[in-house]
């Protein structure tokens, strides 16, 4: 399989807003948590695509708090689409937001 996109085949619907962007990510999962900071590839209205360095399995529930160029910062509790085996370790995540919500820069 290839790695380059091909347009044709290009399933996006919403538009990609082009990372890194820091993100905080918490799993509680069987009385269990996970808590890391990680980067955000892109960005678009209806989730991210994260590097971490643990796999999910889809439908896993997580929340993250991503920081936006400028301070704002967007809260969302995810589902997890779909994992990707990436370099070193990490593992590529796609999350929906099930519910997201922006908040403010308290930069002054």
């Amino acid at each position: 399989m290839s790695s380059q996109t091909n347009p044709a085949s290009e399933r996006r619907i919403q538009p990609r807003l082009p990372g890194p962007f820091p993100v905080r990510v918490r799993v509680t999962n069987a009385g269990r948590v996970f808590d890391t900071h990680t980067l955000a590839d892109n960005l678009s209205e209806g989730g991210l695509y994260l590097q971490l360095p643990a796999q999910f399995t889809a439908g896993t529930r997580l929340f993250t708090l991503c920081r936006l160029p400028g301070g704002a910062s967007v809260a969302a509790r995810c589902r997890v689409l779909r994992t990707d085996a990436k370099p070193l370790g990490l593992c590529g995540v796609a999350v929906r937001f099930s519910r997201a919500r922006m908040l403010a820069s308290t930069a002054v």
